[in-house]
């Protein structure tokens, strides 16, 4: 079968629509979980931070065995199909019952606990099989590179829709009402959009399958094919490429609303701030678009570094000229975060393909499930460092430093990763050259 004719755009769009799904869950976590447990559940902030990397290493954990699995399964709902449509409707339920906290009269350490622990089992049912669902329904060229700037602009589009959400939010004064009923729109709307998602390529993962004998060798195998993996410099790259990536960027929308509070004291700039962090990421899916054909990806990352790393300097300097003009330092630094969060999956699922010829076996999903554990574990690592900072810098203490903290760990920490990443790419830059 021939794959590049077999997907139609308007397939390969709805195929796309999964990162909505999905990013709208974690847009939604990224930018309210850690207020909502510190300033509605009354949470200590290194406690919380604690927690949810807790729940991020149990997600991190739960990505190898889920890749294994999926590269073993074969039956009449596909290799990856059992484990998205299971997963959805649990992220759905998991999800508004995190949101519904605050509002409940049965909210305490254990509900909490069990509710995010919950999250994250059902989430990584879904974010490993959609992501590794590429690699079949694209298996390389211009459709690959169309379907990851469509992946990306749904995953933006999805940021959009949570900053669009987070102003009635701020306007209400966080009311926990408010929080609760948003919260269960979100996770209905983006069960259906997963389903729907799947279901547009779910033909194409029921049509790969594998005899019994070919199972039995792959089995056999599965040592050599970690070994490959290991082997190889690039995938190791990306591995650091990746956890840099995701320690650093998702540092800025993560604190907005404390820096709206404590450093600005107005709330409700919070969603303006994320609103032109949007912004620059639809402008940065043209930008970082238009110059894929002439620059390697290794290249255009180090771009996309420099620019978000221009956006936290103007950002600083804006803080101390006119708040009035921060937003153009946040749209700097969705302009950079377009380009690093799209082009990393480029090269990751060209990797994965590399790696899958040479040992002769599918082992797509265990390299995207080692992909995204480190970069999950780098998520959770971002939010304990932020909930210690608040923590040690008195938040919520009358005379406590907490702003000057706020902006040390979510601002300054970010600027010193993208600068030691934009040296990581001119190394593998260099490693590709040599290996060509």
């Amino acid at each position: 079968m021939n794959m590049d004719d077999d997907l139609s755009a308007p397939r390969q769009l709805l195929y796309s629509t999964g990162n909505f799904g999905k990013n709208i869950l974690a847009s939604s976590i990224e930018v309210l979980l850690l207020f909502v447990l510190t300033e509605m559940l009354d949470i200590e902030p290194a406690i919380a931070g604690l927690l949810i990397l807790s729940t991020l290493i149990v997600d991190a954990l739960l990505d190898p065995v889920v890749g294994v699995a999926s590269d073993r399964t074969y039956g009449r709902f596909g290799r990856y199909g059992p484990y998205i449509l299971s997963g959805a409707p649990l992220c759905a339920i998991t999800f508004a019952a995190i949101f519904a906290l605050p509002a409940s009269d049965w909210a305490n350490l254990f509900t909490i606990g069990a509710a995010l622990f919950g999250f994250r089992i059902a989430y990584s049912l879904i974010d490993l099989p959609h992501n590794a669902l590429i690699m079949i329904v694209a298996p390389g060229g211009a459709m690959r590179s169309r379907i990851v700037i469509f992946r990306f602009f749904f995953s933006t589009l999805a940021t959009l829709a949570v900053a669009l959400l987070l102003r009635p939010i701020t306007e209400s004064g966080a009311a926990s009402g408010i929080i609760a009923k948003t919260g269960l729109a979100i996770a209905v709307l983006s069960c259906f959009v997963m389903i729907v998602s799947y279901g547009s390529v779910a033909r194409i993962d029921r049509s790969r399958h594998q005899s019994s004998a070919g199972k039995q060798a792959e089995a056999r195998n599965n040592a050599g094919h970690f070994a490959a993996v290991g082997r190889s410099r690039h995938f190791w790259a990306i591995i650091g490429i990746g956890i840099l990536t995701t320690l650093s960027l998702p540092l800025f929308p993560k604190s907005l609303l404390y820096v709206a509070t404590e450093v600005i004291g107005d709330i409700t700039r919070a969603p303006d701030l994320l609103t032109a962090m949007v912004v620059g990421q639809f402008v940065g899916i043209l930008v970082w678009l238009l110059p894929s054909s002439r620059f390697g990806s290794s290249t255009l990352l180090q771009a996309s570094y420099a620019v978000a790393g221009a956006g936290f300097c103007t950002c600083y300097i804006m803080l101390k000229i006119s708040t009035e003009w921060l937003e153009v330092g946040a749209f700097l630094i969705g302009l950079g975060a377009a380009g690093a969060y799209s082009l990393i999956w480029a090269l990751i699922a060209d990797v994965a393909e590399t790696i899958a010829r040479t040992v002769g076996a599918q082992a797509q999903g265990a390299i995207f499930a080692f992909c995204i554990l480190s970069q999950k574990a780098a998520i959770g690592v971002g939010s304990l460092l932020l909930g210690l900072s608040l923590d040690l810098g008195g938040y919520g203490e009358p005379n406590g430093s907490a702003a000057t903290a706020i902006l040390l760990c979510a601002w300054a920490l970010p600027l010193l990763l993208l600068i030691a990443n934009f040296w990581l790419c001119r190394t593998v830059r260099r490693a590709t050259s040599d290996a060509g």
